[in-house]
């Protein structure tokens, strides 16, 4: 029997991506007749390699997120759009976890 060995290099290459805002409040105009109220979040890669999200907790129709998983090229940045459509209950809030793929997540 031989035994070989081999030598094995990597670079691991962490990712960052930062959001906008950790809260986002919703507010609707008294005088307009819309029913909802939208606003943009930003997601930004600081790495050198393109990042990975999923984004998990909305669980009820009051929001709603377009593009709830994404790439984000390096040193790019992601604008997700979250929509708030009240119902009946007089306080809405959600929390929302966002994965990113060999990062930290953010909440």
């Amino acid at each position: 029997m031989h035994t070989y060995s081999i030598s094995i290099i990597a670079d691991v290459i962490p990712i960052d991506v930062t959001m906008s805002s950790p809260v986002m409040n919703f507010t609707l105009q008294g005088e307009s007749f819309q029913n909802y109220s939208s606003k943009t979040l930003m997601l930004t890669n600081n790495s050198t390699s393109i990042a990975k999200y999923q984004m998990n907790g909305f669980s009820n129709s009051i929001f709603t997120v377009h593009d709830t998983t994404g790439l984000i090229q390096p040193f790019s940045s992601a604008s997700i759009q979250i929509t708030y459509k009240p119902d009946t209950s007089p306080h809405s809030e959600t929390f929302i976890d966002i994965s990113i793929a060999g990062g930290k997540n953010l909440i």
